[in-house]
């Protein structure tokens, strides 16, 4: 009679062993993937540098001098910022994140300016994504948060000149925050787009006139200004055609930017098209839900009425605004000293934490809190004009 020998399975030690084996690639398949995707980011990121290193040299080319991007903030890395992103003058003993970041802030990248309320679409756009806001906010485990708590509160709304009437002669950011004059308002035609919305807070407002010279859009055939007001070109810029539109686009300084405005096509978030360039990475600023519900980025959107320190939270809105993020999600970071004859563009990498560079290096690592924070510049990736 022939024997049949039966196997009952795999052992335990043989399963352990398959289990273990296992383990180890899924660890290393993740390992590669990450890698991979950390690369991806990487690449984009030196892409978008270099991008905004050509615009730069364009710029210096033409006007002898790299953007001159007003201080929306103080410089100091100690000063204390609120829920907004906004520098108090309370001073910090410690090294915080988020007040290092508001002094890296002090020369933005972003441009930010009202909607253009006469657009239908976009206060139900904004009410939508402040209801979807609300939702994830309450859902979240991040309520501990700076964007959560100032999304809770009442959700937010598109700038209404209301807001901020009793503080139109304040220049000051923290103050009056309706105009965002950062890199891209000098690299981009801004007449073309910062004019969008609500025309009283143009004139008297020192947010708008300390930065802008309405004698800048001059009539061709006569030199002079096409307007006696900005609410008067605000309004002929909203028309698709005329003859204002056509000088004020014409002008030098809005007109020179399209020498430039090639490297900045399909990366700019809530970009647009301009002298036949599409520059917009695809998602619009008002339907950015994305950036609202990231830590590192929803408190520089959010907006509320009144002082630094007192902010009305429960006014608080958003504004329309275009900007260049690393590969990462994160924000870029300009600075350049006057008098704006070198100036440098950096990413802060993947861990999106970075430190001032205007901080004597040698110093700060006698301290033994600067030396962790300037570890944070480790995996910076940067372009440096002089």
């Amino acid at each position: 009679m022939r024997r049949v020998h039966q196997r009952g399975g795999f052992t335990l030690v043989e399963l352990i062993v398959v289990i273990a084996v296992m383990v180890t690639l899924m660890g290393v398949s993740f390992s590669l993937m990450h890698a991979g995707d950390d690369a991806v980011a990487r690449n984009r990121t030196l892409n978008r540098l270099q991008r905004l290193q050509n615009c730069l040299s364009g710029y210096f080319a033409a006007f002898g001098h790299y953007p001159a991007v007003p201080l929306h903030a103080s410089r100091d890395w100690r000063l204390k910022a609120n829920n907004y992103g906004i520098q108090t003058d309370s001073v910090d003993a410690g090294v915080d994140w988020l007040n290092v970041r508001a002094a890296l802030l002090a020369q933005p990248v972003a441009v930010e300016y009202p909607f253009d309320c006469k657009d239908a679409g976009v206060k139900s756009d904004v009410s939508a994504a402040s209801k979807a806001d609300i939702t994830w906010a309450k859902s979240s485990k991040k309520t501990g948060e700076a964007v959560a708590r100032a999304v809770l509160t009442n959700g937010y709304k598109p700038f209404a000149a209301s807001m901020v009437k009793s503080s139109s002669g304040a220049g000051d950011w923290r103050e009056v925050q309706v105009y965002r004059h950062g890199l891209l308002a000098y690299l981009l035609p801004r007449v073309a787009f910062m004019l969008r919305g609500e025309s009283s807070v143009l004139d008297g407002f020192a947010a708008w006139t300390a930065h802008n010279d309405l004698a800048e859009y001059y009539d061709p055939d006569t030199g002079k200004a096409l307007t006696s007001t900005w609410a008067e070109l605000a309004d002929a810029m909203r028309l698709d055609s005329g003859r204002i539109r056509e000088a004020a686009l014409a002008s030098s300084a809005a007109a020179t930017c399209a020498r430039w405005l090639p490297n900045l096509e399909g990366v700019v978030r809530g970009g647009g098209t301009f002298f036949g360039i599409d520059t917009g990475d695809g998602m619009a600023f008002r339907e950015r839900e994305r950036d609202l519900r990231d830590a590192q980025l929803a408190d520089l959107h959010i907006h509320a009425p009144g002082s630094a320190a007192s902010p009305n939270a429960k006014s608080q809105y958003i504004l329309d605004g275009m900007t260049v993020l690393d590969g990462w999600g994160g924000e870029l970071y300009y600075y350049s000293p006057a008098p704006h004859r070198a100036c440098r563009v950096w990413s802060a990498g993947r861990d999106r934490r970075t430190f001032p560079p205007w901080v004597d290096p040698k110093a700060a690592a006698k301290d033994a809190a600067l030396a962790v924070a300037l570890g944070w510049t480790c995996d910076d990736l940067a372009v440096e004009l002089k």
